[in-house]
């Protein structure tokens, strides 16, 4: 409920830890809440908040959960049961213990977690990768706050839809741009959710096959594939 103790939460989480371990140092911390690699990406949208710029600070940390009443508590995070995320939600409880914040882990099947996250009721925290098959920002950061709602109401909510859901009707591209950093500048403030890294997405293909182009998305018209 406090955007404060959010923060908190951000600034305990050692991103590039995770990166390191979960990922073998193969990914990269997250700059802004979806991916730099999406088509949209532009400099500016990186690192506009504390969360970001600074990252993990245990410090700040500490301090923001002291100031938003978080100390003490004991958040429950949820993952859908996967070795990678099991791992990392360990690795979020140490970060949380570190300020003075226990947290117990909830591991779902990957069938029941789908469901059990459209209920902010249920978690806390919920580990979870969101894509986009356009590989635009504005599709995960305008669609997903309503497919998965996160608990997230009032006027600061209301103010990014109305951007959000503007930018990704609009066609002109600066234009589409300028609304979705006018929109982003709410959403890193509240702090709905932090993102964490970029997700490793390995391609490999045998030296006997041609006609492999990767499309969109990582899609393959497989009907070009052939053997040589």
């Amino acid at each position: 409920e406090s955007k404060e103790a959010r923060w908190a939460v951000s600034h305990a989480i050692d991103r590039q830890a995770i990166v390191d371990v979960i990922y073998e140092g193969l990914s990269a911390v997250a700059q802004y809440p979806a991916s730099q690699y999406d088509q949209d990406f532009e400099p500016r949208f990186a690192n506009m908040h504390d969360t970001y710029s600074i990252g993990y600070n245990p410090d700040k940390a500490r301090e923001l959960a002291e100031q938003s009443g978080l100390v003490g508590k004991t958040l429950r995070i949820i993952t859908n049961g996967s070795t990678k995320y099991n791992t990392m939600a360990e690795m979020i409880q140490e970060n949380l213990l570190d300020i003075g914040v226990n947290a117990d882990i909830i591991n779902y099947d990957q069938a029941t977690y789908f469901p059990t996250i459209m209920d902010a009721a249920n978690f806390d925290i919920a580990l979870f990768n969101p894509a986009a098959p356009s590989m635009l920002a504005i599709d995960i950061l305008a669609n997903y706050p309503v497919f998965v709602p996160l608990g997230w109401t009032g006027p600061e909510r209301d103010r990014f839809g109305e951007l959000s859901m503007d930018a990704i009707s609009t066609f002109d591209k600066t234009e589409r741009g300028n609304k979705l950093y006018e929109a982003l500048k709410v959403w890193v403030e509240v702090d709905p959710w932090f993102a964490l890294s970029e997700v490793v997405a390995p391609f490999a293909q045998s030296p006997d096959i041609t006609g492999v182009e990767y499309m969109i998305a990582g899609s393959i018209y497989y009907q070009d594939i052939a053997f040589k």
